[in-house]
């Protein structure tokens, strides 16, 4: 479901990437986000894992990460980003797991309502859905 790799020290496979499944994910400690987005309407519940925990499992090192989608889209995203706020990757929007067609099956989230200063097109830019991949430079 999701591949980490790069700049990392943690890795489950041959190819030398960290491979998590959705069981996986759903072990680490569960965040939930209750928040507007330009994409949907209305408040939105999601509930993922932190970015951070992520890139901590696997020792992440560097100051920014290359997010990659199933279409090859990508755009990165400074580690000052998930430092700073609990951004996520969301596995479950309104308590139902997504579909490729409603943006999942991950989708990295921004705290938006809760962050004023997030609700700009640099921040929307960077929740990047259908999520695959995570590149560590």
């Amino acid at each position: 479901m999701l591949k980490v790799s790069g700049a990392i020290s943690v890795t489950n496979s041959a190819d030398k990437k960290a491979h998590f499944d959705l069981k996986m994910l759903e072990g680490f400690p569960k965040t939930t986000i209750k928040t507007e987005t330009p994409w949907l309407d209305g408040e939105t519940v999601f509930e993922g894992v932190l970015l951070r925990e992520i890139v901590n499992f696997v020792k992440g090192n560097g100051t920014q990460i290359k997010a990659v989608a199933l279409n090859d889209y990508a755009v990165d995203i400074p580690f000052e980003d998930f430092q700073k706020y609990d951004v996520i990757v969301a596995y479950k929007s309104n308590g139902k797991y997504m579909s490729i067609r409603d943006k999942g099956p991950l989708w990295i989230i921004y705290p938006w309502s809760q962050n004023e200063e997030l609700k700009v097109e640099t921040y929307h830019s960077r929740s990047i859905w259908q999520l695959s991949e995570l590149e560590i430079r």
